[in-house]
C-alpha cells in the first residue's frame, strides 16, 4: 500500500518507528468513544460500536489479522506475532507482539481520514 494513505498499527512509516510492546485489541471508528479525564480500562475484548470502522481482536493465533468489524478488511502482517500474553482473565484471548520489528497495515480508505 501506498505510505501515505494506508494505515499502518505498530509502526509509522520509517525505518525506526516501530513500536516494541503488544496490543490485545484495536478498535476505530468514526465517532468519539471515551470522553472525560477518566478512562476505564476494559476488562473484557472489545466489540463492533455502530460506527466501527475497523477491529482487531487476539483472540487466537488464527484469527491475528481478522477484521472483526462489518467491513472485513484485509490485514496484512510485516512480522507481528501471537502471543498469549492478556489482560483479561475471561474469556481466553492473547495479544499481538511487536516486538520492535513487526506492524500491520491495511489499504488506504478514507475512514482512516482524521
Amino acid at each position: 500500500p501506498s505510505v501515505e494513505s494506508a494505515l499502518f498499527i505498530g509502526a509509522e512509516p520509517g525505518p525506526d518507528s516501530k513500536v516494541n510492546g503488544k496490543m490485545t485489541d484495536f478498535r476505530w471508528t468514526s465517532n468519539v468513544v471515551y470522553t472525560g479525564s477518566t478512562f476505564s480500562v476494559p476488562t473484557t475484548p472489545l466489540t463492533p460500536l455502530p460506527d466501527t470502522k475497523l477491529l482487531l481482536k487476539a483472540v487466537s493465533a488464527p484469527t491475528l489479522l481478522i477484521d472483526s468489524s462489518t467491513y472485513s478488511r484485509t490485514v496484512t502482517n510485516f512480522g507481528a506475532t501471537w502471543s498469549s500474553d492478556s489482560p483479561y482473565t475471561s474469556p481466553t484471548t492473547g495479544s499481538i507482539n511487536f516486538n520492535g520489528t513487526g506492524y500491520l497495515t491495511l489499504p488506504a480508505s478514507t475512514d482512516w481520514d482524521l
